[in-house]
């Protein structure tokens, strides 16, 4: 029988920042919306408060920011988590986007934790680590995976360039984390790389347009918000796939 928690929580987490960690978080808001799904989503990354301000019904978390020996004191903070059902209302799911700056002490808050207790308040911990092809990055990943052990469960997003390997074939780690995530993987194109064979690719047009005297930011604005739409739709449709594992109930995996 599958335990029954009174709340999911999944902690969007990644050991260094720029790496498409606030993306993915988006992203399973909007999956989460166009599938009828009620949550609750935190935005505790000081430096950025990019959640915030796409979604202003986010709510801020301050945390204590980190100092070269203050990894306990820091830590205490995120038992902020262990208080998220009490404030769920009908929300069964609490999306955080952890800041990067901290995961050393969220890795020794995770370290505190026991299965048991965990299960008494009904939590389920779901992280979802976010990574690219490389090594460092990866190896990254599954050092979170290894401070949470068996008191989490995984997803993985992994951010990838073009036509590049899929994660397990990038290395035996690689391979490990994915086995761990039970082959949830979300492959996340490269906005970039795309705009770039976008930008080759109507080069006759953008000449054309240049010819013409039309304004490059019109081009630019129509090339960016149509593969903006594009990636949505196709990550919307691959997390949309896991919406009833992230809720807690048995999915067709």
């Amino acid at each position: 029988m599958t335990k029954e928690y009174r709340h999911n929580i999944v902690l969007f987490a990644s050991d260094k920042g720029g790496i498409g960690k606030s993306t993915c978080t988006m992203h399973t808001i909007d999956a989460l919306k166009q599938n009828g799904m009620p949550f609750r989503v935190v935005d505790a990354d000081n430096a950025n408060r990019t959640i915030h301000k796409a979604y202003p019904e986010a709510e801020i978390w301050d945390l204590v920011r980190p100092a070269e020996e203050s990894d306990t004191l820091v830590a205490h903070e995120f038992d902020k988590i262990l208080l998220l059902p009490e404030k769920a209302g009908k929300a069964k799911i609490t999306l955080v986007d952890l800041p990067s700056s901290q995961s050393a002490a969220f890795k020794r808050w995770v370290r505190y934790q026991t299965t048991e207790d965990l299960n008494e308040l009904g939590i389920r911990l779901i992280i979802a680590l976010t990574t690219s092809q490389l090594a460092e990055h990866i190896a990254g990943a599954m050092a979170w995976a290894q401070a949470a052990e068996e008191k989490a469960e995984y997803i993985v997003f992994a951010m990838q360039k073009g036509a590049e390997a899929k994660l397990e074939k990038a290395s035996e780690i690689a391979t490990q984390l994915v086995a761990l995530a039970e082959d949830r993987v979300i492959y996340v194109p490269s906005l970039p790389s795309q705009f770039a064979n976008e930008w080759r690719a109507n080069n006759v047009l953008l000449s054309t347009m240049l010819e013409s005297k039309v304004p490059i930011g019109i081009l630019t604005s129509v090339i960016v918000k149509q593969r903006m739409k594009t990636q949505y739709r196709m990550m919307n449709d691959a997390i949309g796939q896991h919406i009833k594992w992230l809720m807690g109930e048995p999915d067709k995996k």
